[in-house]
Parts: structure tokens; C-alpha cells; sequence
């Protein structure tokens, strides 16, 4: 766990002015924000965001109570080039959805079942005011996020604290982009806060719960089960396998088996290979990459990788992951660091993810925003600080890479350079590890100092 002994920490009024670093970054988002947002609203925009016109329609198809097909494919076949292809076939319920919802062809749904379910209410009003109400409350997915890292972090003093990360969360590209985009992103980061958050405080049950529901949206969150299982926490881990089941159960019930098999059958096999894409960032991506020679962009996506070369690029994220379940292991033999770990997990599930779009990145304001506020209170650590700020900046701008589009090679440097910084925010963190001071869980569920 991170050093933030009260010996070492600044007077708390003087806390947030100690280095003018932060405030750097914290302009620097700001007004990468104003820009990035200033290019996309430039001329009128009606159309929804594609992500959330698929989100939207599958809600719409699930709200039926018909237990309705969400996934099809021409031939019944799903390819890896149709994520970015949209759906071409008036006869099907989706596409009549679409068309009698107000609008046209969508992408594929891909997501699992359970996400459809859990956005059904959303699916009850137009998708103009659908769309605006997923912004409003993605924006408090993110502030409940920030809240709860801030009080996992024992910020001081903590409500200027939340005002300033909460303005810098909102000023997050990933974030910005997620939004553009109609994604559900906020959703697993709140999920992954929670549940450590939770976790610190004794709360194995509940715990469990919110990591359930985000990998019932997103198998990314199951990665810390691993580490759970590591760390021999049998409580937690039997409450996790009870609320998957019991999600899963309720998710067949309203959505029929059929729509389950047909994910993992014809959509998992897919998506379990890494997208050669620029805005897939994973270690995975950038292998594949490599073995391509570039980067595709959406319209040169294959409709299949050979399998030595998705089997490659698996072993080499199963790799990356397993050395770092190690790494903590060696660092810590003990459970009494779990919550930090939980941190640190955060970042690796970015990189050895199959897929991780950038604006999945969103995911990193949790270690970010834990990391800035206790190297704020230690007060001294200034080359940690300097890489802090770095790696934030590196995610946090809106950079226009699409000039490198015009470079058939240097686009490799886009994914290449974001597996680089993510690797460097996980050694930042491991650097950061110090089990001398992590939280023990006390008897009433209160952490306490070790």
C-alpha cells in the first residue's frame, strides 16, 4: 500500500496547493476538453451515437418480454469485421425495431445479454431524451466513482478534493469520448470502485455483488477473481459465484437461453481475439498489429485472424497477466494489501484485455485519482509525481492521432506507445506498494491502519 503516513502529509489546508503539478494537469485536461468538444459539436449533430443506438435497441427488443433474438449474422455466422458493420436486413426484429424507434441501420449487438436487460428502462422514451438521461446519469456514475476512490484513498481535505477530481474526471478524454460514443463505460468503472471500496470495509458480500454486475456488462471485471483466488479469500469468491448465477438466472428468465448460447457461441469466440484496430489499445491489439504491419482502420478490419496469430497474441496477454498476479504476490505474500490490489488490477485488465477501445480507459481514473491523492499527501516522492502526471496526460488529452493515418508504419506507434504508458502507470503503482502500511479489515468492518 502506498506510504501516507500523517508524519509525512502536509497541513490539509495546504494540501492541494503543495506542487503546482497538479493544478498543470488539471488545466491541461480542461481545456483539451473545450477543444475536444468544440470539433465535435462543430455543425448540427440529431443522429444518436452509434454504441447507444445499439444499446438502445437491444433494451427496446428486451422491454417486448418476448425473449427475442438480440444476435444475428448473415448465414448465422458472426465475423470479426462485422463489429464494424451495420445490420443490412429489413426482415429481422432488430432492424424493424430500429426503423420504428426513429432510426436506421445499427451496428451488431455484441455486448452479453445482461446488458440489454439492465438498460431496459432507458428504453420507454424517445431515444433523443433516452440518450440524454444515459449522459446525466453517466455523469453521476462517474462523481459516485470519484467519491468513493477519494474515501478509499482517506482524502484530506475532501470535498475541495472532490470538487477539483470530479471537474478533472468530467475534462477525462475517455470519458468525453464514451459520452460521444453513448458507452456504458461509467458503469464498469463504478462497479470496480465500489466493489473495492466495499471490499476495504469489510463488506465481502456486497462487494462481490457490484463486481458481478460489471462482468454480467463486461467480462473485464472477472479478472480479479484470480486474485481473490490467490489471495485464498473463499468468502468472497463463493458470494461471487452465487451472484453471477443468481444475474445469470434472472437474465435467462426475462431474455431466454437462446440469446445466452448464441453469445457465447457465435459472438465470445469473436470478440476473445484481439481487434487490429487504432483504437484498440490492449497488448493483444498492438501483437496483432505488429504481425499486420499497421493498423487497420474500421473498413479494413479482417473477418478473421489466423489462429497461430490470435493464439500468440492470447498466450502473450495470459503472460502479461499471470506475471503480474506474481509481482503482487512476491511483493505482498499476505491478504492485507487486497484492496490496493484490486487497484492495480484496474490497470492490467486494460492491457491484457482482448479489447480495450480507448475510451474504455475510463477505467483508469480510479488508480489515477488514488495514486494523485496519495502522493499529494506524502508530500515528498516528486519523480512519482512527474510520472503521474505524465501517464494522466498521455490518457487524459485528446491528442489528434489521426495524422499518423497518413503513415502506414508509424501508426503503430498510437497503440504501441498506450500499452507502453499502461505498463508505466502499473510499475507506477507496484513502485507505490507498500504492505507495511496497507488497511487490515478491523471486526466491525472499519479499516484501520497496519
Amino acid at each position: 500500500m502506498p506510504t501516507h503516513s500523517s508524519s509525512e502529509s502536509p497541513r490539509p489546508k495546504d494540501l492541494i496547493s503543495a506542487s503546482p503539478l497538479p493544478w498543470i494537469v488539471f488545466l491541461a485536461l480542461i481545456l483539451s476538453a473545450a477543444y475536444a468538444q468544440t470539433l465535435h459539436y462543430q455543425g448540427a449533430r440529431v443522429t444518436p451515437p452509434e454504441d447507444f443506438q445499439v444499446f438502445y435497441v437491444g433494451a427496446k427488443i428486451a422491454a417486448q418480454g418476448k425473449r427475442s433474438l438480440l444476435y444475428y449474422a448473415p448465414g448465422g455466422r458472426y465475423t470479426l469485421s462485422m463489429i464494424a458493420e451495420k445490420t443490412q436486413e429489413p426482415g429481422t426484429l432488430w432492424d424493424q425495431v430500429a426503423q420504428a424507434s426513429g432510426l436506421g441501420a445499427t451496428l451488431h449487438f455484441c455486448t452479453p445479454p445482461f446488458t440489454a436487460l439492465i438498460l431496459e428502462p432507458l428504453s420507454h422514451a424517445p431515444w433523443s431524451n433516452a440518450y440524454m438521461a444515459w449522459c446525466w446519469l453517466s455523469a453521476l456514475l462517474l462523481v459516485a466513482s470519484v467519491y468513493y476512490t477519494l474515501r478509499l484513498a482517506r482524502a484530506r481535505p475532501f470535498w475541495p478534493m472532490l470538487a477539483v477530481f470530479v471537474a478533472a474526471g468530467l475534462a477525462f478524454f475517455p470519458y468525453i469520448q464514451g459520452l460521444w460514443l453513448g458507452q456504458i463505460d461509467g458503469l464498469i468503472l463504478v462497479s470496480w470502485v465500489l466493489g473495492t471500496y466495499l471490499w476495504s470495509r469489510g463488506k465481502p458480500v456486497s462487494s462481490a455483488f457490484c463486481f458481478a454486475v460489471g462482468t454480467m456488462v463486461k467480462l473485464t471485471p472477472a479478472l480479479v477473481a484470480p486474485l481473490f483466488l490467490l489471495r485464498r479469500q473463499w468468502r468472497w469468491l463463493a458470494a461471487y459465484c452465487g451472484w453471477m448465477a443468481a444475474l445469470a438466472g434472472v437474465s435467462i428468465w426475462r431474455l431466454g437461453i437462446e440469446n445466452h448460447i448464441a453469445w457465447y457461441r457465435m459472438v465470445y469466440p469473436v470478440l476473445s481475439c484481439p481487434v487490429p484496430y487504432i483504437e484498440n489499445r490492449s497488448l493483444g491489439s498492438f501483437l496483432i498489429a505488429l504481425y499486420y504491419g499497421g493498423v487497420f482502420l474500421y473498413n479494413r478490419i479482417p473477418q478473421s485472424i489466423p489462429g497461430f496469430v490470435c493464439l500468440f497474441a492470447k498466450t502473450a496477454s495470459a503472460g502479461a497477466f499471470l506475471g503480474a498476479l506474481y509481482l503482487l504476490w512476491k511483493r505482498n505474500r499476505h491478504s492485507s494489501g487486497l484492496a490496493y490490489e484490486l487497484v492495480i488490477m484496474s490497470v492490467i485488465s486494460l492491457v491484457v484485455s482482448p479489447t480495450s477501445w480507448r475510451h474504455y480507459f475510463v477505467l483508469a481514473l480510479l488508480p489515477l485519482v488514488y495514486l494523485w491523492v496519495v502522493l499529494l499527501k506524502s508530500g515528498e516522492r516528486s519523480f512519482e509525481l512527474k510520472l503521474l502526471a505524465l501517464v494522466t496526460l498521455f490518457f487524459g488529452l485528446k491528442i489528434p492521432e489521426y495524422l499518423f493515418f497518413k503513415f502506414h508504419l508509424l501508426s503503430l506507434i498510437v497503440p504501441g506507445s498506450w500499452v507502453a504508458a499502461t505498463f508505466l502507470l502499473f510499475w507506477l503503482c507496484l513502485r507505490l506498494y507498500d504492505p507495511a502500511t496497507a488497511p487490515q479489515i478491523a471486526a466491525d468492518g472499519e479499516t484501520r491502519e497496519g
